[in-house]
């Protein structure tokens, strides 16, 4: 079978009874933007970030108002540990 374009064809073995060819041209056609290709990395490090930076802050607010978790529910040191530690029983769940 010949082809008009002079471009590179992949020839894909027989599926299903029928032989594939893709030619290059179609993947060209296909090819993602310069601008998404450039900002899309930026997109998932800046998402993965913000999540690391929220767990953070989920992890450290029991201690900023260990004071105040104290006097409201009454219990001692080992009592808010258990109560900060319900956060993390999710997970041991899930």
């Amino acid at each position: 079978m010949q082809f008009a374009s002079n471009k590179k064809n992949i020839i894909i073995p027989e599926a299903f009874g029928r032989q594939f060819i893709l030619s290059s041209y179609y993947h060209s056609i296909n090819k993602p933007s310069a601008l998404f290709s450039t900002y899309y990395p930026w997109l998932i490090v800046l998402l993965c970030s913000t999540f690391a930076f929220y767990e953070f802050v989920l992890q450290v607010s029991p201690s900023v108002m260990t004071s105040d978790l104290m006097r409201v529910f009454h219990v001692n040191g080992a009592g808010l540990g258990n109560l900060a530690a319900t956060y993390f029983y999710a997970y041991l769940i899930a």
